[in-house]
């Protein structure tokens, strides 16, 4: 190991795969030095859910268009959700309730 780690070169550890931004964009890249990389086995949640969305694509179980179609939806909900906790912050419950955005 000693010997690994004075002479290997990153170049040696790339590792191609996709990678989510946080803004929910899919990047296909690669990454160096694979050994940082981590097998995630909990729930994928938010925007995340689409690289279980991805992975079905990949093994032909869904079509293209269900893909694309599943990535917009999940950046509307995304979107969706960041203006309800905005309008949250600046709006009270009961006028939330008014116009229809919260129910008591």
């Amino acid at each position: 190991m000693k010997r690994l780690r004075e002479s290997a070169a990153s170049s040696d550890m790339t590792a191609y795969g996709y990678w989510l931004m946080h803004d929910g964009m899919l990047l296909h890249e690669c990454m160096h030095a694979y050994h940082h990389l981590e097998y995630y086995r909990g729930e994928l949640s938010g925007h995340a859910r689409i690289l279980t969305a991805l992975g079905h694509h990949e093994k032909g179980n869904i079509s293209t268009d269900l893909l694309l179609n599943a990535h917009s939806i999940m950046l509307l909900e995304g979107l969706l959700n960041s203006s309800r906790d905005f309008a949250s912050m600046w709006y009270t419950e009961e006028g939330l309730s008014l116009v229809v955005l919260r129910t008591q």
